[in-house]
């Protein structure tokens, strides 16, 4: 992987620093259409790493499971995480961004202490939280790959479980996310409590 100047500069400073841990944070759902927006936290040891971790998005459903339990097998009393969902609601009244800052500042200091780096994937700064913003970070640094994991394998269990509620839609595989058999669902069956009001095309429809 071909790393920008900025990345190369956050790697170099977190490979310098003297802290002892990192938390790595990572968020999933800012662009489904429908359901919740998760965020994890995810603190260990600065040279930690653990088989098979990449960037969710490049695991399967059955991987990113697997992964899940190993780690909390086998990590007991290395690693801290936590996890927090924001619904569809509170993305309307708030704001996508403003949420998932809420979020990154809320699971980070549930596992945060004083000796550690919290690193978060992508390039939004968080106002009132010592931070490194790290684009791709979820290629790069393991606490943010088992951070995207947990918040994944959180949030497409919970959109399984909505589908059953809403099987109009098809949540349990596109998981909110405004694929083509989605959208054709929200055209024949209308929007329903969880879709995001403020999202096109549900705020087109709205109008």
């Amino acid at each position: 992987m071909l790393l920008s100047t900025k990345q190369s500069d956050i790697l170099k400073r977190i490979a310098d620093s003297d802290k002892k841990f990192i938390i790595g944070v990572d968020e999933v759902g800012y662009g489904a259409i429908a359901g919740p927006i998760f965020v994890s936290a995810f603190l260990a040891p600065k040279d930690w790493t653990f088989a098979g971790l990449r960037d969710s998005k490049k695991l399967s459903a059955n991987q990113r499971q697997k992964i899940v339990n190993n780690i909390i097998a086998t990590q007991y009393g290395i690693v801290q995480y936590a996890t927090i969902g924001a619904s569809s609601i509170e993305i309307d009244r708030l704001g996508v961004a403003n949420v998932m800052k809420d979020l990154y500042k809320q699971t980070a200091s549930i596992v945060g202490q004083n000796d550690c780096l919290v690193v978060i994937d992508g390039i939004l700064t968080v106002k009132g939280m010592s931070h490194m913003s790290l684009p791709k970070g979820d290629n790069l640094v393991p606490q943010i790959m088992a951070a995207g994991i947990f918040a994944k394998v959180a949030r497409d269990n919970l959109m399984g479980t909505l589908a059953e509620r809403f099987p109009q839609y098809g949540w349990e595989k596109n998981k909110g996310y405004p694929t083509s058999d989605h959208l054709a669902a929200l055209k024949k069956h209308g929007y329903c409590e969880q879709h995001r009001c403020s999202y096109a095309p549900i705020r087109g429809m709205i109008k």
